[in-house]
C-alpha cells in the first residue's frame, strides 16, 4: 500500500524485492566504479526524465540510469558515446530485477539501453521455489535476499567491465555500416516495430520518422540511424511516460541486434 491506494496484491508465496534493499549495497560501488550521481534528474511519473543521470518510481518500476565520463570513446569522427548502467526493480511483482548496458551519445543525449549483445542480466524473484518459500523464517529470507543482493553488486561490477563497453561500441560500428535500402521510411518504421515487438502511439511513430527522415543526427539512413531515431523518440514524443521512454531506449539496444543487411 502507499496510503490509502492498494499498490499490489500478491500471493504469500512472492519474494519481496525492496527497491531501498537493492539500492543502498548498489550505491557505494557505483560511486567506486565512476557513476556520476552529480546531475542525477527526478523523473516522477507520468513524466520523462533524462535519458540519462535520472532517478525514477514508477507505478509498476524503479529505475536508476547513471553514466561515467572514465569510459567513453567514439563510434565515428566526432559521434562519442559514453558508457552506463540501467538498473531496475520491480517491488510490485511487475517484473525482474534488470540490470543493463546504458550507451550514452553525447552529441544528442540519446540513451540506448543494451540488450542480448551484452549478455544482459536478467534476476528473477522466488529463486527459493514457490513450494517451500511459505515455510521458510524471516531469518533464512533475510540470508537468502543477503545473497540475492550480492550477486546483483557483482552483475554491476562485471557489466562496467571496459571489453563489455567496447563490444557494444563495435556492434554500433557494424551497424552505421548498414544502409537501409528501403526508402519508404514509413514502412520501414512500421516493419521495425513489428520485429522488435514494441507497440507505438501515433505521436512516437511520427517522432521517430521525423528524426529518420532528418537524418538522426547526421547518422543518416543506416541501422545505426534507425536506432538513434528510436532513442530519440524516448526523450522527445509527447505522451511519454518513465516506462514507455525506457522501453523506446531497449527498442534502440533490439534494432542494433537485428539480423540483416539492411
Amino acid at each position: 500500500t502507499h496510503g490509502d491506494r492498494l499498490r499490489a496484491v500478491v500471493s504469500t508465496s512472492y519474494r519481496r524485492l525492496d527497491n531501498h534493499e537493492l539500492i543502498e549495497p548498489l550505491l557505494p560501488v557505483l560511486a567506486d566504479l565512476g557513476f556520476d550521481f552529480n546531475y542525477v534528474k527526478m523523473g516522477p511519473h507520468g513524466q520523462a526524465a533524462a535519458n540519462y543521470n535520472s532517478f525514477a518510481l514508477t507505478e509498476q518500476r524503479m529505475y536508476i540510469k547513471l553514466t561515467t565520463p572514465r569510459v567513453q570513446t567514439e563510434v565515428r569522427r566526432g559521434d562519442v558515446v559514453q558508457f552506463g548502467l540501467c538498473i531496475s526493480n520491480s517491488d510490485v511483482g511487475a517484473g525482474s530485477v534488470r540490470v543493463e548496458p546504458f550507451l550514452l551519445m553525447l552529441s544528442c543525449d540519446n540513451g540506448m539501453v543494451m540488450e542480448t549483445a551484452l549478455r544482459q542480466a536478467h534476476l528473477g524473484r522466488n529463486v527459493a521455489g514457490d513450494d517451500i518459500e511459505e515455510l521458510l523464517s524471516d531469518e533464512t529470507k533475510a540470508l537468502d535476499d543477503k545473497a540475492f543482493f550480492a550477486k546483483v553488486r557483482d552483475v554491476v561490477v562485471g557489466s562496467a567491465r571496459p571489453e563489455i563497453f567496447e563490444r557494444a561500441v563495435n556492434k554500433l560500428r557494424e551497424a552505421d555500416g548498414v544502409a537501409i535500402k528501403n526508402l519508404d521510411l514509413p514502412i520501414v518504421v512500421e516493419r521495425t516495430l513489428k520485429e522488435i515487438g514494441v507497440s507505438a502511439n501515433e505521436g512516437v511513430r511520427k517522432s521517430i520518422l521525423e528524426n529518420l527522415a532528418d537524418g538522426a543526427h547526421g547518422r543518416g539512413l543506416t541501422k545505426y540511424g534507425l536506432a538513434n531515431a528510436f532513442t530519440w523518440a524516448a526523450g522527445n514524443a509527447d505522451g511519454l511516460d518513465y516506462d514507455g521512454a525506457t522501453e523506446l531506449e531497449r527498442a534502440g539496444g533490439r534494432i542494433i541486434e537485428i539480423g540483416g543487411k539492411g
